[in-house]
């Protein structure tokens, strides 16, 4: 190979991770606001274009400018957007202590107003002059009137607290719930969910497939990482098998080492995803650690086990357990 042969590979490996790196940026930007997000990915994938059609130095700066000024405006955006978030959620909260504070001023004093209103009525029948009469009743409905609506303030400000308490409640109620369903390092589903979903569909009768991706070198990556670094891994691998399979697919861990995807498909598509996800998830992971990039390196292999509208579920289920490994412990 010729030097400038030589040259031109490594010209086109460090393009197609340049390229990479922005499709990646494109695919996985933090969201504030989702117009914003969007309008970011359209710009990126534009710049990958350019990037593919580079073929002189300037046209690779002209990329390396627009992508710093791109990321830069996407910062000085979200950064904006965060503080106006902050500032409203501080005058709500000004707002509504100044609120509960008045009302809890001056509730009681309502109170022994609306009392003192109600005794002076009480009284009027020993008055005998029509104009005092008719001054003691003036009086007495205006004061009615303004103890009536600030009490109807406490309640309201009462019924806003409790619709937060219950809204609070059920987002702890959620929380719970998937925290029963869910494997809290990955993320992604538990073996307990994926088997309900197995059962759902054998009892319908559906045709899926279930792709196991089990990572080969495991015990060697996890006896020679941190568990932070591990997890990230396992949270990037997850991503991953998203990317090739779609959003919606089904991904649950059914092992310490092993990933079931399901997915509702022919044997065929299957076979050919399968492949698809071996290939993907097996390669290397950039993962952050205290502000340093680590490196992790995994192999996967992947088994496909499929079910046929017309087939015997118990024939899944004995292939099922013959391909995998023991469940996480609970």
């Amino acid at each position: 190979m010729s030097d400038l042969d030589r040259v031109a590979q490594q010209l086109q490996l460090v393009s197609g991770g340049y390229v990479n790196a922005i499709q990646a940026m494109a695919d996985y930007p933090v969201v504030v606001d989702p117009e914003q997000a969007a309008e970011l990915k359209d710009h990126l994938l534009k710049m990958r274009a350019q990037l593919e059609r580079a073929s002189q130095p300037e046209d690779y700066g002209a990329v390396q400018s627009n992508l710093r000024g791109e990321l830069r405006l996407y910062r000085d955006q979200t950064a904006a957007l965060l503080e106006q978030l902050r500032r409203d959620a501080r005058g709500a909260e000004t707002v509504l202590q100044s609120l509960s504070a008045a009302v809890i001023a001056n509730g009681v004093d309502y109170e022994k107003r609306l009392e003192a209103d109600i005794k002076a009525l009480a009284g009027v029948q020993a008055l005998e002059d029509l104009g005092q009469i008719r001054q003691v009743v003036r009086g007495a409905v205006e004061g009615i009137n303004e103890s009536w609506r600030q009490l109807n303030r406490a309640n309201q400000l009462v019924i806003a607290q409790l619709h937060d308490e219950i809204r609070a409640l059920h987002r702890q109620m959620d929380r719970d719930r998937h925290a029963q369903i869910t494997d809290n390092v990955s993320g992604a589903w538990n073996r307990e969910r994926l088997n309900q979903r197995i059962d759902d569909n054998l009892g319908r009768g559906d045709t899926f497939c279930l792709v196991l991706a089990a990572i080969t070198n495991f015990a060697n990556i996890s006896a020679s990482v941190s568990p932070i670094v591990m997890e990230r891994t396992l949270q990037a691998l997850v991503k991953r098998i998203h990317g090739v399979a779609g959003a919606d697919a089904m991904v649950g861990r059914w092992s310490e080492s092993e990933f079931g995807v399901l997915l509702e498909a022919e044997a065929a598509h299957g076979l050919w995803m399968s492949g698809k996800i071996s290939r993907a998830l097996s390669s290397r992971y950039s993962i952050q650690e205290d502000g340093v990039a680590r490196t992790v390196i995994l192999i996967v292999d992947t088994s496909l086990i499929d079910h046929h509208r017309s087939s015997d579920p118990q024939k899944f289920r004995d292939k099922l357990a013959g391909f995998s490994k023991p469940a996480l412990p609970a």
